[in-house]
């Protein structure tokens, strides 16, 4: 088949899912990634044709009208309730989004969470709506640190918790970071390496955020919020420890508990294979998970 990929490089400065299309072209598949300013090839006529997001939203409705044949596929990251109550100023135009996403074949989620936020906002019928879970890179670091300090890598969004993290880190007396996506990708792994634990902290996050399973390859405990549209369970699932959100006290007891015991929570970490289990969440399975959706699609399609 023929592939059309809407994509735009993500932050850090890395496209995380372009070893999953040069997976799907060694399956035989012809794929071209469109990003802004690449065309498609000449003659190219997709079979199918797969959006990333609501930041390429206009470069797929401009394909929608190029290849009005092809089947669409949206894979919506998120959709958080302070886009609709408290948005950005210059905030992407979500609602616009819901009649690219009503176009789809299938919309395609990261979490369960974010399936209930897509039939919540935009109405999309449930059975339209597929949780199939995305890349989690992983990468190996030759000098892995404790320097003692609570790692949250979440940007600075409207969130209800957003600041809730330096507020308790500093009232227990934690050191803490949060680069909030200002580093190089190389100062970003090293600042991974070198922490004592990451945090979710968030009332909504699609994925709890994948640089918890980086962090977790390289040995490094996991502290997220049991928020029920935090999507971290769906990823970290029991090798995360889970603070009662939204308890400002219990989150500042696991950060201490966390602080002291993750010299030893590491090390057993490491010992039940971290590295093995985060590359089970690879470019290969997200590409098979998609790909068993497209084929079930098609052949729905011939026997009606």
């Amino acid at each position: 088949m023929n592939f059309l990929i809407c994509s735009r490089v993500s932050i850090p400065a890395k496209d995380r899912t372009l070893p999953a299309w040069e997976y799907l072209r060694s399956l035989g598949h012809t794929v071209v990634v469109e990003h802004p300013d690449t065309a498609a090839s000449e003659g190219f006529q997709p079979d199918v044709m797969i959006s990333m997001g609501v930041t390429i939203m206009d470069e797929t409705f401009a394909a929608v009208l190029r290849y009005p044949e092809a089947d669409l596929y949206c894979y919506n990251w998120d959709c958080y309730e302070w886009v609709w109550k408290n948005p950005r100023p210059g905030e992407y135009d979500y609602k616009r989004y819901g009649e690219l996403l009503k176009l789809a074949t299938e919309v395609w989620v990261p979490s369960k969470c974010t399936a209930l936020r897509t039939t919540q906002w935009w109405s999309i019928p449930a059975n339209q709506i597929k949780v199939i879970l995305c890349v989690c890179p992983w990468w190996d670091y030759e000098d892995i640190k404790d320097e003692g300090y609570a790692l949250c890598t979440l940007r600075k969004l409207p969130d209800l918790w957003c600041d809730v993290f330096e507020e308790c880190c500093d009232a227990v007396g934690i050191p803490w970071k949060r680069p909030d996506h200002s580093l190089s990708y190389d100062d970003y792994q090293k600042t991974v390496a070198h922490c004592r634990f990451l945090v979710n902290h968030y009332h909504e996050a699609s994925t709890g955020g994948l640089t918890l399973m980086e962090g977790y390859y390289l040995g490094k405990p996991c502290l997220c919020s049991d928020s029920e549209w935090n999507g971290a369970r769906d990823y970290m699932g029991d090798r995360a420890t889970y603070f009662h959100y939204p308890s400002k006290e219990d989150f500042k007891h696991q950060l201490q508990k966390m602080y002291e015991n993750a010299p030893y929570i590491s090390d057993m970490i490491l010992k039940m294979g971290a590295n093995n289990w985060v590359k089970e969440r690879s470019d290969q399975q997200m590409i098979d998970d998609m790909l068993k959706r497209v084929y079930h699609n098609k052949k729905y399609k011939r026997a009606t």
